[in-house]
């Protein structure tokens, strides 16, 4: 099944697939880093508390 200038259509589910999966995985990176953002600071700040 010939749709776009030659793309097939199983071209076009491989292309939303990847796109899917690379979205997913820049959100997975964006919030594992914000995580250890907070855990650096948490600890941080437990540090500075301890050192007073």
């Amino acid at each position: 099944l010939t749709v776009f200038g030659g793309v097939t259509f199983g071209e076009l589910t491989v292309i939303a697939i990847f796109i899917v999966v690379h979205t997913q995985s820049v959100r997975w990176k964006k919030s594992t880093a914000r995580i250890a953002a907070t855990l650096s600071h948490k600890y941080q700040v437990w540090s500075r508390f301890k050192d007073c």
